[in-house]
């Protein structure tokens, strides 16, 4: 009976340890099914788009979900706003977005 009680806690301390290590991945920016994505220089530019396309194309690495984070989004170019909108309708029923505009 103490070893099964052992084993259980050794189990639980271990899945502790693994959830820690996530969320402290994820409030170092380390978490790899976690990207935000903010103005450089007051704008969004293109590339970073791309780099949001690139990433919506893989599956989660360590969740069952991955969250994408666009920070004042209405600071983007007329071509990464096309893109965007490219990317929403294609990936609409996989990904849900959430969008953060500076007013």
């Amino acid at each position: 009976m103490q070893e099964s009680f052992q084993e259980g806690y050794y189990v639980l301390s271990k899945k502790i340890v693994e959830h820690a290590n996530l969320v402290l991945n994820f409030i170092l920016g380390n978490h790899p099914d976690f990207l935000e994505i903010e103005p450089e220089n007051g704008v969004i530019k293109i590339e970073q788009i791309r780099k949001l396309q690139e990433e919506i194309s893989q599956k989660p690495i360590v969740s069952n979900k991955k969250v994408y984070i666009i920070v004042d989004s209405d600071c983007m170019t007329k071509e990464a706003r096309k893109l965007l909108a490219k990317n929403l309708r294609r990936t609409a029923r996989i990904c849900n977005y959430n969008f953060n505009n500076c007013q």
